[in-house]
């Protein structure tokens, strides 16, 4: 089902044709991941060599899902702008379809209805849906730094029992000498790769990746309003004066027929 309603101003999205959120997206990530393998790759290959602890793994794991989650924020906010400029210029809502379509379809249907609309609350209502699974990304990114933090503190434990099995085989077992080296090496290393990944994946690229989904949907939220304020609240505004008017008519109607009615 459509609602059609005329043709209203034109506006100017904040994202063109070419400039549409995953690719702005796609550019940020490109950025950052590419000088980070190329810098690090060797450094992750011992990395998952030398940490024995399986934090380094945990790290990227939920940098896995932080990144997964940032590109399918941005795929949808790309689409609903899509929707966003098909309703923009033909006015049509299509009441089958949810997103954006639903948003202006309630504001649509309950002018239909008589009723007046305040669409900045509308607004407000879609975007907190949609910022839940936005903060979701930043909040992964704290999480890979927390995580590289007690990886850390982990890799330092380890550290410490390798160097107290040196002390403690020195000048009597030459293998378990070399094996706590062993250890406290791979201690080292797991806390050094562990904060090294967790800050950079963490604190830099899923951190900038989480910025550039807020400013998307900032930017589309936004646009929302205003086509909101060019299209649904004159609408609203018309009803509510239509509303006085009829309801001024009807006070004076009545006045009239007292007047009548005491001559």
């Amino acid at each position: 089902m459509l609602f059609k309603n005329h043709k209203g101003k034109n506006m100017n999205f904040n994202a063109s044709e070419k400039n549409t959120p995953l690719f702005r997206w796609l550019v940020v990530c490109i950025a950052l991941l590419v000088p980070f393998l190329l810098i690090s790759w060797k450094y992750i290959q011992g990395a998952l060599g030398a940490d024995k602890s399986g934090i380094t793994y945990i790290i990227f794991i939920i940098f896995l899902y932080g990144f997964i989650s940032s590109i399918w924020n941005s795929i949808y906010i790309g689409k609903e702008y899509q929707e966003l400029k098909k309703i923009r210029d033909s006015r049509n809502i299509n009441k089958e379809k949810k997103g954006v379509h639903k948003l202006f379809g309630q504001a649509y249907r309950s002018i239909e209805e008589g009723s007046q609309v305040d669409f900045e609350t509308l607004l407000t209502a879609y975007s907190a849906k949609r910022a839940g699974k936005i903060r979701s990304v930043g909040a992964t990114s704290s999480i890979l730094i927390t995580v590289g933090l007690l990886g850390t503190i982990i890799g330092l434990i380890l550290t410490i029992d390798g160097i107290s099995s040196v002390l403690g085989a020195a000048g009597e077992n030459y293998s378990d000498m070399v094996e706590g080296l062993n250890n406290t090496v791979q201690g080292m290393g797991t806390a050094f790769y562990t904060t090294l990944f967790g800050g950079l994946l963490g604190g830099v690229i899923l951190k900038a990746l989480s910025i550039e989904n807020e400013k998307a949907i900032n930017n589309f939220t936004a646009d929302c309003l205003e086509l909101g304020e060019l299209w649904i609240m004159p609408m609203s505004r018309a009803l509510a004066s239509k509303a006085a008017s009829n309801l001024q008519n009807e006070v004076l109607g009545l006045m009239n027929t007292l007047r009548n009615l005491s001559d």
